[in-house]
């Protein structure tokens, strides 16, 4: 592995820690990529803040995410379609 620089373009990103048990349900947290629009083009980088959903709530909402959602990592996001999805680089 060799160190980044550290540029207007390349930032540090913020993670829980290691032993945190679970993120807090609605903390907002801050989705960055390009993805598809809703006129299917690929885009310039985009960006929202989406909040922390409970893990429950969301196997119940989306029966795919059931063997997706693990202790290790969480679900965030809205209803309106404002997630990261399957179309996202």
């Amino acid at each position: 592995m060799q160190p980044v620089m550290i540029t207007q373009r390349v930032r540090p990103v913020c993670l829980p820690p290691r032993d945190a048990d679970e993120i807090p349900v609605g903390m907002l947290g801050q989705l960055v990529g390009w993805g598809r629009t809703a006129n299917g083009f690929l885009d310039d980088l985009q960006e929202t803040k989406l909040p922390v959903v409970d893990s429950r709530v969301c196997k119940e909402s989306h029966p795919t995410f059931v063997g997706l959602v693990r202790r290790y990592n969480f679900c965030a996001g809205y209803t309106n379609g404002t997630s990261a999805c399957d179309g996202d680089r």
